[in-house]
């Protein structure tokens, strides 16, 4: 941000023209569209491209062992969505990509409310593939914990009944999570106040009729292992 507390970099979402900085009135020159700003991930080109004639790339919400999570643009549906990449430098591509493709067919088949929706998938013009995913605004349970020691008994309850509708769904599809853990749930407020749990990262799900899925070899877990029953360790 510079000091008027604008972006140092934004986009236009119908012309795609960039401004470095972007005019005070933060709209496009040529059709007055108001701008989006552009985060300053330095190093990644992505950022300020289109994804599947789709998705606007606008900064990087995070990394993790699968990939990067950019915050996008839908232009169609002119939303912000979270856009989930395989990461292009991963080790073992091919089994990460084949856990990605069972999360896309894992994760879109739910339809909880306290289930991450999935909006679409494909690929980006390097040919890694990518994941369109709703864009939440709270906080991972992981870090609530470290910032606040422990939960309320009454969220604790509440935090187990919401991720329990939402397994329930996935076990009657034939579908384990099997990495469920406080950093894949996220706590949000509804309007009115309430908390409102989501699960994430079906990732490694395990698609229990279709043994082609069962991607875990020998000497290697799929999981947490601080979050695992011991039988699955064994």
């Amino acid at each position: 941000m510079t000091a008027t507390g604008l972006p140092r970099r934004a986009v236009c979402p119908t012309c795609l023209r960039r401004y470095e900085p972007p005019p005070a009135a933060a709209r496009c020159h040529d059709d007055g569209q108001p701008l989006l700003p552009l985060g300053e991930a330095d190093g990644d080109p992505r950022i300020g491209t289109i994804a599947g004639e789709r998705y606007l790339l606008l900064d990087v919400l995070g990394e993790g062992g699968m990939g990067v999570v950019y915050l996008a643009w839908q232009l169609q549906m002119a939303r912000y969505v979270a856009l989930k990449t395989l990461h292009p430098t991963g080790p073992n591509r091919d089994g990460l990509e084949r856990r990605f493709l069972r999360e896309v067919r894992a994760t879109a088949s739910l339809r909880s409310p306290h289930t991450l929706t999935v909006f679409d998938s494909g690929k980006l013009p390097s040919g890694d593939l990518y994941l369109a995913m709703e864009r939440l605004h709270g906080a991972p349970l992981d870090r609530l914990l470290r910032l606040e020691g422990k939960l309320s008994p009454a969220l604790a309850r509440l935090v187990g009944l919401h991720v329990c509708r939402s397994l329930s769904e996935a076990h009657g599809a034939g579908i384990v999570h099997r990495d469920i853990k406080p950093a894949n749930l996220v706590l949000e407020r509804l309007p009115s106040g309430e908390p409102h749990v989501k699960v994430l990262d079906f990732g490694i799900a395990k698609l229990l009729d279709d043994a082609s899925t069962d991607l875990t070899s020998t000497g290697s877990t799929l999981g947490s292992i601080a979050y695992m029953s011991p039988e699955q360790i064994d």
